[in-house]
């Protein structure tokens, strides 16, 4: 037996589509809640640097960035309260790694 059915690819690309917005929403979501974690642990002062951090998903990759000048330097230690590299520390929940650190870069 063979069957034919036309206009699938349709069906198909847009089932496809629904797909990728669906995943990209909760990559977003997944983003924003490690970003409200790192604010959490962010060392405050005037709250500058907690404010900072903002989330992207670009071509199905997650983008969590703080512009704040000074991150860096709090992520190394110089705040008491905080330990050094929170950032990193932050990234690994009950033991494991949420995702793999790929890049970073001053400010």
């Amino acid at each position: 037996m063979k069957i034919l059915i036309k206009g699938i690819e349709s069906t198909m690309s847009e089932l496809l589509g629904k797909i990728n917005k669906e995943r990209t929403a909760l990559l977003k979501k997944a983003a924003d809640e490690l970003a409200a974690k790192l604010a959490v642990v962010t060392p405050v002062d005037t709250g500058e640097a907690m404010r900072g951090w903002n989330t992207a998903v670009i071509d199905g990759k997650v983008y969590i960035n703080n512009d704040v000048p000074h991150i860096a330097i709090l992520n190394e230690g110089h705040s008491k309260q905080a330990p050094a590299y929170f950032v990193e520390r932050t990234l690994l929940q009950n033991g494991r790694a949420v995702g793999t650190l790929v890049k970073t870069t001053p400010g």
